[in-house]
């Protein structure tokens, strides 16, 4: 983000993120995140352009705070790579889709899986996973047949992405049951018939 902490910590710089936030969200719950323009944010959440470009070097540096203010509520940062973190860090994913259900029908609606938006969503998530792999430790590499870290991570969040969209956004959504199947079957299993080691 554009903005220097001490200028976002503030009141009225939190109520500004928040606004240009909920703006952006309001427009792509009605058009794709491609079609929309900063002046529209701007006149959405009733502040000069100007006042857009302290705080945010284009729409895609807002549409990353989004991501970061809807982590904030997950708290993924205490995520760790073992069982039950997975199967924690989905139920955090649904409830988010549970609380916000009619904004994210409007948005998926709008924005298509392969579109900019999605995009943005899942590196923003791998990012976050990743760090979090390596703050944990959560695999150890050994030194001969081991794999990479980073490759464990971007299969492990791009699955655990799938799987949301699936129980969220397919024509024939799963239930959280079904979920946490999927989680054991394509995340764990896979992960505990490789060469890494999770910490226990």
């Amino acid at each position: 983000m554009k903005a220097d902490e001490q200028r976002a910590g503030t009141r009225a710089g939190r109520r500004i993120l928040n606004g240009m936030a909920d703006a952006l969200l309001e427009l792509v719950g009605e058009q794709s995140f491609e079609q929309v323009r900063v002046n529209a944010i701007c006149e959405r959440a009733d502040y000069p352009r100007a006042t857009f470009y302290n705080y945010f070097a284009d729409k895609y540096d807002l549409l990353n705070h989004c991501w970061a203010r809807f982590a904030a509520s997950m708290e993924p940062r205490d995520f760790e790579g073992t069982r039950d973190g997975f199967h924690t860090l989905f139920d955090r994913f649904a409830d988010l889709f549970d609380r916000n259900a009619e904004l994210m029908r409007k948005i998926f609606a709008h924005n298509g899986l392969d579109g900019a938006l999605m995009r943005s969503l899942t590196a923003y998530f791998i990012a976050r996973i990743r760090e979090s792999f390596r703050a944990n430790h959560c695999y150890h590499l050994e030194v001969a047949g081991g794999l990479p870290q980073d490759l464990l991570a971007d299969f492990c969040a791009n699955t655990m992405l799938l799987i949301v969209r699936w129980t969220f956004l397919s024509a024939t959504p799963i239930s959280r049951d079904q979920a946490h199947a999927l989680i054991d079957q394509l995340i764990i299993n896979t992960e505990t018939s490789g060469t890494a080691t999770t910490k226990q």
